[in-house]
């Protein structure tokens, strides 16, 4: 089997099978939009795009934290790396648009949910997204 072949076999069949037990935690995928309003300005929206997409999310160290004003007040941004599959466990193929996604990791224990802006994505092999984001909320 070469190896594009096998990239493939992994990225559509087996990852999806098994990354709900590998990665830790689900997330949503919600697609932003934007809708004209009654008077004739827009309003922001969000759909979801993906559900219940394995995931697993950590702080980049190496970073550190970065102070931002948001209306008079300081807070700390803190960037992280969000890895999940390509595909969904259907084979479905993720399309992750950073410009108008926002991944929404599901709330776990006492965990809260996490909504995560995407700054730069990558992707291995059509197997894995490797995402860096910045936390929104």
């Amino acid at each position: 089997m070469s190896s594009a072949a096998l990239a493939n076999r992994l990225g559509q069949t087996v990852l999806p099978g098994i990354a709900e037990r590998i990665l830790p935690d689900t997330m949503t995928i919600r697609s932003l939009t934007e809708t004209q309003d009654d008077l004739g300005g827009t309003k922001k929206a969000s759909v979801d795009a993906y559900e219940l997409v394995p995931v697993s999310y950590k702080p980049l160290q190496a970073t550190g934290d970065r102070r931002e004003e948001s209306g008079n007040r300081l807070i700390s941004i803190k960037k992280y790396r969000l890895s999940f599959p390509t595909h969904k466990a259907d084979g479905t193929r993720i399309d992750l648009d950073s410009e108008i996604h926002r991944l929404v990791v599901n709330a776990r224990g006492n965990e809260p949910v996490k909504t995560f802006k995407i700054l730069s994505k990558d992707e291995s092999a059509g197997v894995m997204f490797y995402a860096i984001c910045e936390k929104e909320d």
